[in-house]
């Protein structure tokens, strides 16, 4: 093979994989910009809730449900005293309070398992009655 044809091949590739980099970088940017779900959760919480409930669902192992949820910004666990229920607590969008949102899952032992029984979201003003988490709910907000 000549130089010319290896030249025009190696040039080829490189517009073809120069492509595919611009594609997938104009994914990411709409998927960050516009909150499409892609690689990242919405800013909507309707869409990070149908998001959740698409990667949990009921009867799935807790671990398995801490580790699709892992994009949160911010995770807690809550569990009271002689209780086989654990409630994990996933906070996706804004870094505050009010706009935040908050995804609730919970789970039971179930046969030396535990499970999730629930998948849902959680009102701002109902995270004070997660005093039982670690870490605590408010380090969430803090600076």
């Amino acid at each position: 093979m000549d130089n010319h044809k290896i030249g025009k091949s190696a040039v080829s590739l490189a517009v073809i994989t120069g492509c595919v980099l611009l594609l997938l970088a104009g994914i990411v940017a709409s998927d960050l910009l516009f909150g499409i779900g892609i690689f990242t959760m919405p800013a909507n919480p309707d869409q990070i809730l149908e998001i959740a409930r698409s990667r949990v669902h009921v009867g799935d192992e807790r671990a398995n449900a801490t580790q699709v949820l892992s994009d949160a910004w911010f995770h807690t666990e809550c569990r009271s005293p002689d209780s086989t229920t654990t409630r994990d607590l996933f906070f996706y969008g804004p870094h505050n309070r009010d706009d935040a949102t908050v995804v609730l899952v919970v789970s039971k032992e179930v046969d030396s398992k535990t499970l999730v029984v629930f998948v849902g979201c959680e009102e701002d003003y109902m995270l004070h009655l997660y005093d039982d988490c670690t870490p605590s709910v408010s380090q969430a907000f803090e600076d």
